[in-house]
């Protein structure tokens, strides 16, 4: 009987594992592993969600040295592959296939979560689909949702990738403009769920006071951040604080840093670990975003959280707009614009602020849109 009563317990609460191979330090909160995005920082509030509501939550990821199976804040972590291990070539089979596979088959989950675009899409998908277990495909940025997929640079990848799009028993986008690019490019139907925020880490107004611009991103052409030194430069009475680095060395990236060093009012952090993040918000003025393709930046997340707006050239589904919760601008000059306009009155900095706190509350709390999961969850378990 009490097995009897288990078993349907189990089949109420399924097992749900992510496949985030980038995702582990952010879940071991080791600092020695550099990578960290606005993916992986969903999918780890995302967990902490699904678990607190009774769900029994796994991770894949990447292997870093630690044990084959690990425990962390009762979760349990599966390492698949190490990036650098196996032949050139050969270890597209093994040790990477073969390792995803192996810990996705070890981690006994019922349903498989996985974020963005990518050949390990179609992996954990024929996976899935071989194993009869069901598979969650979330978009991260506008871009997993175009047919020439720009970012994915094998044409096997792409291929994979495609394959794992339409195996997929339920696909979710984070915007309106996501869904519509599904529909149109891959004949999709998606269920929009927006990213979430953790907690404000601060209710007050003290950053009205701040000269400090924030920018977060990689040293990459489409993030553009050639545009916030050249807006730096005209922007002396400013101090920019520059989060992140390049995921490779370039040309690109070298010209950067050698003009950013010839501004006073610029400093490089490099990569900042999340937990350290909020130390950064607490004392800048607004967020920058120069960026010209995005998903749904989990960065302009936290900055609302905390009452701090938004200055950008990409707006998903014209929320800053619609709401007043920062500006949106398409040229440097129109940046400078802006900086200009609040330096000399902060009237629109306080009317931005206010608007961005209450644009977080209504639209990215947990509690409003992980529902929205948990009903896919419950749709997926009973088909």
């Amino acid at each position: 009987m009490d097995q009897h009563q288990n078993n349907k317990a189990d089949k109420r609460m399924p097992k749900i594992c992510f496949v985030a191979l980038n995702c582990y330090n952010l879940i071991s909160k080791r600092d020695d592993i550099a990578h960290i995005g606005g993916a992986e920082v969903q999918q780890w509030l995302m967990a902490q969600w699904l678990q607190e509501q009774g769900y029994s939550i796994s991770f894949v990821t990447h292997d870093h040295g630690q044990s084959l199976r690990e425990n962390i804040s009762s979760i349990s972590v599966y390492k698949a592959f190490n990036k650098n291990s196996g032949l050139p070539v050969l270890r597209f089979f093994h040790p990477r296939w073969s390792g995803l596979w192996s810990a996705l088959n070890r981690s006994k989950a019922d349903i498989f979560y996985l974020r963005g675009a990518g050949l390990e899409c179609g992996q954990v998908a024929i996976w899935c689909r071989l194993n009869k277990k069901k598979f969650i495909f979330a978009s991260s940025s506008d871009s997993d949702c175009m047919r020439e997929l720009p970012f994915i640079g094998k044409a096997y990848a792409r291929q994979l990738y495609r394959l794992g799009l339409s195996l997929s028993d339920s696909v979710i986008s984070q915007t309106t403009s996501q869904q519509n690019l599904l529909k149109r490019n891959y004949k999709l139907d998606s269920t929009v769920l927006r990213n979430c925020g953790e907690r404000p880490s601060s209710t007050d107004n003290t950053n009205i006071h701040s000269n400090v611009i924030l920018w977060i991103g990689r040293f990459s052409p489409e993030k553009r951040l050639d545009w916030l030194l050249e807006i730096a430069e005209a922007c002396p009475e400013y101090q920019f604080e520059i989060v992140g680095e390049s995921n490779y060395q370039s040309e690109y990236a070298e010209k950067l840093l050698k003009k950013s060093n010839q501004l006073c009012n610029v400093n490089i952090n490099g990569r900042v670990p999340h937990s350290k993040m909020n130390e950064l918000y607490s004392r800048c003025k607004l967020l920058c975003s120069t960026s010209e393709l995005e998903g749904f930046p989990n960065v302009y997340i936290e900055a609302w959280s905390s009452g701090i707006p938004v200055l950008t050239s990409f707006d998903p589904d014209g929320v800053i707009n619609s709401s007043g919760a920062g500006w949106v601008q398409n040229s440097v000059s129109g940046f400078i614009n802006v900086l200009q306009l609040i330096q000399k009155d902060s009237s629109y900095w306080t009317a931005a602020s206010i608007a961005s706190r209450k644009y977080y509350d209504a639209h990215h709390r947990l509690e409003t849109n992980m529902p929205i999961l948990k009903n896919i969850i419950g749709q997926l378990t009973i088909s």
